[in-house]
């Protein structure tokens, strides 16, 4: 995320407050596109979750049922500092089966039976609830101020902190990939160690940067992911550029797409004061739809845009990716040379899975409402898929939370 990212309610105050403090004090809960039916091959399981990812949910009932974590669906991927509340769907598999389970992590609330398996995007939003812990009473009709500027202008689309891994540097990874360097990208994935890294990872780190593959390989804390497999290659002797081939294709997507979120953040902060205005040349997206559209003369829309019907776009770089004209493609292009990408690097084979499209580059906002509790000020909102509750926080305390 780019360190000057500004903030669109700038001109008002910040709540003074801690956010996030504490796991109850993050609550999400998954709005579904549908219900499950009643029949069908498929069981969804509504669950809750204290404290891991979606992914780590994934793994756990995939490793209690002896299946293949990709057999498991889900529409949306939820944080892990927080409770939330969504479905797993998982087939062939038995109701009374999977009400019984016990997960660390894992309550599950309710089983039923669908047609077909979760994907991801099969959402129609999700509902936040945030404790602003010692706020001061005072400043909710501040906060409400500050939430009411977000429903008329939009909430800037950012990419949180979240996207970035624990160590923030899953998007510098995939730029390396882009840029074709496979051995700029292993050394952030297996060297480089921070303060922060638990004390085993840490001494593999320092192993790698001190080439010590072979201790690097022997310290390293497992995790389940399958990087091993590249570093063992490694240490064989196999050159980076053939090692980085076994990374296994959903971390290499993670690392394209945290690549995607970073420079689209880029673009986002370059144009976070204009987020409720198009330029000629804009690629707009229609938030009914989820259609995009070519901007010719921007006074035409107007309307639209200001009842948030529409909104201006921003790249999620790749190969087919629509791309504007006139100002909002310079301002594109001269991010890509900001790092040292240019679009011929998508045609590359780190990037040829890596399609691209164009993304709001603000959102609605739905059902904001605060209010005063014993432990502060409670913030409730709603957002459509794919956008973050953090966008929202970051805007009322001016910090990324």
């Amino acid at each position: 995320m780019p360190a000057e990212m500004p903030f669109l309610t700038s001109d008002i105050s910040p709540i003074e407050c801690e956010v996030r403090t504490r796991i109850e004090d993050f609550e999400v809960e998954e709005i579904p596109a549908y219900e499950p039916c009643g029949a069908g091959t498929h069981t969804y399981l509504w669950i809750e979750k204290r404290g891991i990812s979606t992914l780590d949910a994934v793994r756990r009932l995939s490793r209690l049922l002896s299946r293949n974590e990709n057999d498991i669906g889900y529409a949306g991927m939820k944080d892990a500092r927080g409770v939330t509340r969504q479905y797993l769907s998982i087939e062939h598999c038995p109701e009374e089966k999977l009400a019984g389970i016990e997960i660390p992590g894992v309550r599950v609330l309710s089983v039923g039976r669908h047609r077909n398996k979760l994907k991801l995007g099969h959402l129609k939003g999700n509902r936040f609830r945030a404790l602003l812990r010692g706020a001061a009473p005072e400043a909710v009709e501040r906060c409400r101020r500050l939430l009411d500027a977000l429903a008329r202008r939009g909430v800037p689309n950012l990419f949180g902190p979240q996207r970035f891994g624990r160590r923030g540097d899953t998007g510098k990874t995939g730029l390396a990939l882009l840029r074709q360097d496979p051995g700029e990208a292993a050394s952030m994935l297996f060297g480089r160690p921070s303060e922060d890294d638990p004390p085993e990872e840490r001494a593999s780190r320092e192993a790698f940067d001190r080439g010590d593959l072979d201790a690097a390989l022997r310290l390293r804390p497992p995790d389940g992911s399958g990087l091993v497999a590249v570093l063992e290659a490694a240490a064989r002797g196999t050159s980076w550029e053939k090692a980085m081939r076994r990374l296994p294709k959903r971390l290499c997507m993670l690392y394209l797409n945290a690549a995607q979120s970073e420079m689209f953040n880029r673009v986002l902060a370059a144009r976070i004061g204009s987020l409720d205005s198009l330029l000629p040349g804009d690629i707009a997206f229609l938030h009914g739809r989820g259609a995009v559209f070519m901007v010719e003369d921007p006074a035409l829309e107007a309307g639209r845009l200001s009842a948030l019907e529409i909104s201006p776009t921003g790249p999620m770089f790749g190969a087919k990716m629509l791309e504007p004209k006139g100002t909002p493609a310079e301002i594109e292009r001269s991010v890509l040379a900001e790092y040292g990408l240019a679009q011929a690097n998508f045609a590359g084979r780190w990037a040829r899975r890596l399609h691209g499209e164009r993304r709001p580059l603000r959102v609605p906002l739905f059902e904001p409402e605060a209010r005063i509790v014993p432990e502060g000020i409670e913030v409730r909102f709603a957002l459509p898929p794919g956008s973050y509750a953090t966008s929202v926080l970051r805007e009322l305390a001016k910090r990324d939370v």
